[in-house]
């Protein structure tokens, strides 16, 4: 199926999310998020970095997946793992002067989300400014969101590996 590109709108809170407010037929029984909530919900964690809207709509058993190339790579398990990598800085202020965040789109599949960023940041051991381009890749399952992977060029951000 092709890629959808959508455009929602704004100004639901995360308990009209959370009671399917949105939607006025509400959720299904299943207990899952219409595709346009879950759009709305990207475009808030990336543009805000406010997680309060997408953590409702992760499964409990949620994996998120980060280059393990990025000092704060690996393969993270539950909810709380997203809360923490959007806590602030990605990786903190250990690795980053700067970092702004810029969202080009939010893609729709059947069963995905696909969100490209170009972000601009200075890398706090170089000083040099970068601009990273990223894809955030959500896998949906049941209409909640199972899992995220974080495909980044790291060597525009660190350099080639030796």
């Amino acid at each position: 199926m092709p890629f959808v590109e959508n455009s929602v709108g704004r100004g639901k809170s995360p308990a009209q999310l959370e009671a399917g407010a949105v939607d006025p037929g509400g959720r299904d029984g299943r207990g899952g998020y219409p595709r346009a909530e879950m759009e709305y919900a990207l475009n808030e964690l990336f543009e805000h970095w406010d997680t309060s809207y997408v953590l409702p709509m992760l499964r409990e058993d949620f994996t998120l997946k980060v280059p393990t190339s990025l000092p704060y790579g690996g393969v993270y398990t539950g909810r709380e793992s997203l809360t923490k990598l959007f806590s602030g800085t990605p990786g903190g202020g250990e690795v980053w002067e700067s970092f702004e965040v810029n969202v080009e789109r939010v893609l729709q599949g059947e069963d995905h989300f696909a969100v490209q960023l170009a972000n601009r940041a200075v890398a706090k051991a170089t000083g040099k400014e970068v601009i990273l381009e990223n894809l955030w890749l959500f896998h949906i399952v049941d209409d909640r969101i199972a899992a995220a992977q974080f495909y980044a060029d790291t060597a525009a951000a660190f350099g080639p590996r030796e």
